[in-house]
């Protein structure tokens, strides 16, 4: 049985400086694309994202044995 006190969750947001937009249209779903990518190598498969034109919010989860 699975025990939920053993995911340790981590939010990451990465910003561009003074708030400054960065990531254009274009280049959002390509960065969506790796953090998916990044998202079904972590066991379980536990994260989400969300991508803005000046930062990205990153949310996952790592199960330590």
């Amino acid at each position: 049985m699975r025990d939920r006190h053993s995911d340790i969750w981590t939010h990451m947001v990465i910003s561009t400086k003074m708030h400054e937009p960065l990531f254009t249209v274009k280049m959002i779903p390509e960065i969506q694309q790796a953090i998916e990518d990044y998202i079904s190598q972590i066991p379980n498969h536990q994260g989400t994202y969300c991508v803005m034109p000046d930062h990205i919010h990153f949310f996952f989860a790592t199960r330590f044995h």
